[in-house]
């Protein structure tokens, strides 16, 4: 009988995971690593795994005191992200300030380019939620429409009402004009107020503040001044102040309270005056001339 004594086991760590300390013996691959979290467990000794570095094989005499891990573990390598070139482009947004229709138009065209696209694989946000809040908003722009075409008709039919309205309030003050023969207080019994008879325009003040100036244009003058406020236009004469005689003719007639005198003789002097037209007398009298050289 063999001694039994001369055959004795590896010492094993105190550690499960731990391998022994034997001196000589190699250490496991890095390559062993769980990519989860916790330590690999330990295969008891010489037991034959196969794929693992080092591992003898299947059915092969184990190595003495080697410890062998598998983990189940999956190890995968990723590759680099590789971007495009940057050539300086920027994403432009001009849609944005597109009618609603258009903008949805727009919106569908750019999520429409992103389907299957190999450069944009994960899409934020998802084609899915751009379809949706297209469809959502394209709902509410019919919904929109629809309210506006309702309130069109509905404002049309206001507006129509209320011409009949006024067709017969007019009717009933001619009526109550008709009975009451122009009496105060039969028109105010009928619930109608009584027009304030108008004022008779007296004569008109001259116009004010007449002046005369060059505009930078070879041969034109400018006239501006100030009429009264009831004056329905104005009456332009002109006169040639080479001499204190006037000889005062017909220019112009304007509702404006400004003019342009055009194609002047250079070097000869002008006078001009205005006055108002309107009033109990039909014109004012005329405005303080104003004199000066076309250039």
């Amino acid at each position: 009988m063999k001694n039994k004594s001369n055959l004795r086991a590896p010492a094993r760590s105190s550690a499960a995971t731990r391998a022994p300390s034997s001196a000589g013996l190699p250490a496991a691959p890095a390559t062993q690593a769980r990519v989860f979290g916790g330590p690999p467990p330990a295969i008891p000794t010489g037991s034959a795994v196969n794929g693992l570095p080092g591992n003898p094989g299947a059915g092969a005499p184990p190595i003495y005191g080697q410890t062998y891990f598998n983990s189940g573990a999956h190890y995968a390598t990723l590759d680099p992200v590789v971007l495009p070139v940057d050539d300086g482009g920027v994403v432009k947004l001009g849609i944005l300030g597109f009618p609603d229709t258009d903008f949805i138009v727009g919106v569908t065209a750019q999520n429409d380019a992103m389907v299957g696209n190999p450069n944009f694989l994960t899409p934020s946000p998802t084609l899915a939620e751009m379809t949706a809040a297209a469809l959502d908003l394209t709902e509410k722009v019919t919904y929109v429409e629809q309210l506006k075409a309702l309130l069109r008709d509905a404002v049309g039919g206001k507006n129509l009402s209320r011409g009949t309205l006024d067709g017969m309030f007019k009717m009933r003050g001619a009526y109550v004009q008709l009975i009451s023969n122009g009496n105060t207080s039969v028109i105010n019994s009928a619930g109608f107020a009584v027009r304030a008879n108008p004022r008779p325009v007296g004569m008109l003040a001259p116009p004010t503040d007449l002046k005369l100036d060059l505009n930078g244009t070879a041969g034109n003058m400018a006239l501006t001044w100030k009429g009264p406020a009831k004056a329905r236009a104005f009456n332009i004469q002109c006169s040639p102040a080479d001499t204190m005689e006037r000889t005062w003719t017909a220019f112009d007639t304007t509702t404006a309270s400004r003019y342009l005198c055009t194609n002047m003789e250079l070097g000869k002097v002008f006078a001009f005056r205005i006055a108002a037209v309107g009033g109990s007398t039909g014109q004012s009298f005329w405005s303080v001339e104003v004199v000066r050289m076309a250039a």
